[in-house]
């Protein structure tokens, strides 16, 4: 992976709203002072289909937070999973000073039993709890 693979990947908006989709999950950050955020297409851009098997959707850079973010139908612990290894794998290649994981699902609710995963416990571990967040979809921030 080099930063110019990551870079070809990019978008610069400053759109007071960002809406990212995949199929029915839907995330939606607020820029409520309509600066610059980076918006990168992590599944199908800066990993090819080929190139690694688990990887989340987008990935947010607003004012130097990082918010990875996975759009599932229910499978909390594979959206887990792909923010984990999409972290793991691309944090090392940007400037930040904080990093966030958002899994927005369509269908079923946060599991009773989060705890028990552990790639959940590995990005806890990673990032701090404060930094993820699990939710239904529609699911709406304020990034800015």
């Amino acid at each position: 992976m080099n930063k110019e693979i990551i870079d070809n990947c990019k978008e610069t908006v400053t759109d007071r709203n960002i809406v990212l989709r995949e199929k029915k999950s839907i995330y939606r950050a607020i820029n409520r002072t309509n600066e610059s955020i980076l918006i990168y297409k992590v599944d199908g851009c800066i990993y090819k289909p080929s190139n690694i098997e688990t990887r989340c959707d987008y990935l947010l850079n607003a004012n130097q937070k990082l918010y990875f973010i996975e759009l599932k139908g229910s499978n909390v612990q594979k959206g887990l999973r792909q923010v984990l290894i999409s972290i793991n794998n691309l944090v090392k290649h940007l400037n930040n000073s904080s990093v966030n994981a958002r899994i927005i699902t369509t269908r079923g609710t946060k599991p009773k039993r989060l705890n028990t995963y552990k790639e959940y416990r590995d990005l806890i571990k990673l990032i701090g709890k404060e930094g993820i967040v699990l939710s239904n979809s529609p699911f709406q921030e304020h990034i800015t």
